[in-house]
């Protein structure tokens, strides 16, 4: 099996960079809305989904060896992320929802082709 090319991993470093955009969006419209004591968790989950998202698609970009943990935790956290903001009304809320899903799906999809690859007998290696 060929080393897996990591150009075609373009669907989940956007999806991470648009969830990073929404998360902190949603986390701003938490934060400015009178309800935030009830808002907090998805807060909380929205930065740190944020920064897994980040984290994700700068190590997609180069193809680092660390791909299958971070991946894993990635998807992890917006799938969390995606429940606790479905709960509220508040559109950035849903929209959050939606773009965690959306990466979630596309980090899973991620991790698929690497395990393949990674059961092959190769390694990862940066470009």
């Amino acid at each position: 099996m060929s080393k897996p090319n990591f150009e075609n991993f373009e669907k989940c470093i956007a999806a991470s960079n648009d969830c990073v955009a929404v998360c902190n969006a949603c986390n701003k419209a938490c934060i400015d809305n009178p309800r935030v004591k009830e808002l907090l968790r998805c807060i909380f989950l929205n930065r740190d989904c944020a920064l897994f998202c980040n984290s994700a698609a700068l190590l997609l970009q180069h193809g680092s060896e660390f791909l299958p943990p971070v991946c894993t935790l990635c998807a992890g956290a917006c799938e969390l992320c995606a429940e606790e903001s479905a709960r509220f009304d508040l559109p950035e809320c849903q929209k959050a929802a939606e773009a965690c899903r959306r990466c979630a799906a596309e980090c899973r999809e991620a991790l698929r082709v690497i395990d393949a690859w990674l059961q092959s007998g190769e390694g990862l290696e940066p470009k």
